[in-house]
């Protein structure tokens, strides 16, 4: 029966080529008398450190070869790390291999397990173990300079890989840089987190504004020191100082009630917080003599409307003032894609001349500058053209954005549908302080609602009777709102 042999070869990644091992390999079986049709090749691309003995499919094939056919009584490598680069795994295949009679052959350096009469050679075992030792040293090192150089490139802002952050993008030095077409939408994200937006506030305006972020992708734009160099360092640290501060507040507490103006309705006598009953749903004070109460679903619904029209104002002016800022900037990418698309005209035109200079006219002669002047041509229309269609895209974006989110218009139902934590995060961002007046039978007839950055509150006089709220101030002229003071609201926080 003739011999086969088995040529074990391995590389560890799809970049990496195998031909040379098996040329080696082969010819070295070959030279040992085997033939063509009685090599059996076994080349896998796969980790010999991260890959358990089971787990690599090379191995698991030799063994199979050899346990189904007897005629199998040799196994080369090129060398022993391409059996592995844990010396647990080479042991192993080497008492494997001892076992079943089979000799191993390596080419780097030459070694050979066993002699012409099956035994094994003297010293083979030792030359074996200091080679595998080698190899897992080697892997060892090449792992910490894997680490070191990852550390390297991180620290200097280079793209190694993986999910690239939102809002950045990998430029042709490899480095993460901010994408133009989203730069304005990351600097709202710092500013408006640092005039004391929460995450989820955020997202629900980057979710207007098309994209899908969820608040924990906020935050890692928040806490990003890739972002850092993007924004001015006053709103950088007011950003982690918001974030810091808001860590305090346990949100997966579970509370009973969530009340709009808690922490920000005062009593009107000493001026302290007041404090939540919840029982009787009322805002009381203990810190002074006023033993009065006021009704917590009559001063939220007030506060909660109040809070709805700044926040529509807020809302408007600032998309305004995006809108403005966006259209400057179509404007200048139009202007670019009117000067790439001259020179990228002009680049066309001078291609068809050369080609009409050297194959037509004759007044190029020599192949070789043609084809240098071709290629630097064509290297520099494609560039052009890759420009170009950046540059469309770039202008598609913004016109999208100031098409549909930019031209977005706010009813104030639409409010309406939000979660209480919402509508109570909204209250307490637009609503300095509230102060609410009432008589001695605890029946509210005045309540003071003083917006941040407004220089005057907004008063409402509450009707005992009917319960309607009614205001003279020009903001609000012509509205009224009718608390529902039978319902008590519950939420979860």
């Amino acid at each position: 029966m003739a011999k086969k042999c088995i040529l074990l070869v391995r590389v560890s990644t799809k970049k990496q080529d195998f031909t040379e091992q098996e040329k080696e390999c082969y010819n070295l079986a070959l030279k040992d008398g085997y033939t063509p049709s009685n090599i059996i090749i076994i080349s896998e691309k796969e980790s010999g450190v991260k890959l358990s003995e089971e787990e690599r499919a090379g191995l698991t094939k030799m063994k199979q070869y050899i346990e189904t056919d007897s005629a199998i009584d040799c196994v080369y490598s090129w060398e022993v790390s391409r059996i592995a680069r844990r010396k647990k795994i080479s042991f192993s295949i080497l008492d494997y291999l001892k076992e079943h009679n089979v000799n191993l052959k390596i080419n780097k350096p030459s070694l050979t397990l066993l002699d012409k009469d099956g035994n094994e050679i003297i010293g083979m075992s030792i030359a074996f173990s200091i080679f595998a030792t080698m190899a897992e040293l080697e892997a060892e090192m090449l792992k910490e300079r894997v680490k070191r150089t990852f550390k390297k490139l991180k620290e200097e802002n280079k793209y190694i890989g993986g999910n690239i952050p939102f809002g950045m993008m990998v430029n042709e030095q490899r480095e993460l840089t901010l994408d133009p077409t989203v730069a304005p939408d990351v600097r709202d994200i710092f500013y408006l987190h640092a005039k004391g937006w929460s995450f989820k506030r955020i997202e629900k305006e980057m979710s207007d504004r098309g994209y899908k972020l969820t608040r924990h992708t906020i935050e890692r734009v928040i806490k990003g020191e890739n972002y850092k160099q993007y924004v001015d360092e006053e709103t950088w640290n007011k950003c982690q100082e918001v974030t810091e501060q808001n860590k305090t507040f346990d949100r997966n507490k579970q509370h009973a009630n969530i009340y709009y103006c808690k922490g920000i309705v005062r009593c009107p006598e000493c001026g302290k917080v007041l404090w939540t009953h919840t029982s009787q749903l009322q805002y009381m004070c203990r810190e002074c003599s006023n033993t009065k109460s006021y009704s917590i679903n009559i001063v939220d619904s007030l506060t909660w409307y109040v809070s709805k029209i700044f926040y529509i104002g807020e809302q408007v002016n600032l998309k305004k003032e995006q809108k403005e800022n966006a259209l400057k900037k179509r404007d200048i990418i139009e202007k670019k894609i009117e000067t790439v698309s001259k020179n990228l005209n002009i680049k066309n035109k001078k291609y068809s001349s050369l080609e009409e200079d050297y194959y037509v006219n004759d007044k190029i002669k020599d192949y070789t500058v043609f084809t240098n002047l071709k290629e630097k041509l064509l290297s520099q229309i494609e560039n052009l053209k890759q420009e170009l269609n950046l540059l469309n895209k770039q202008n598609a974006l913004i016109s999208k954005q100031i098409n549909s989110e930019l031209n977005k218009s706010y009813n104030i139902n639409d409010f309406d549908v939000l979660t209480e934590i919402q509508k109570q995060e909204i209250c307490q961002s637009m609503i300095e302080k509230v102060y609410c007046y009432s008589t001695e039978k605890r029946t509210i007839i005045n309540v003071s609602i003083f917006p941040k950055n407004f220089n005057k509150p907004i008063i409402f006089e509450i009707n005992p009777y009917t319960h309607k709220a009614t205001t003279t101030d020009i903001i609000l002229k012509d509205d009224w709102y009718k608390p529902h003071l039978t319902t008590k609201r519950k939420g979860r926080n």
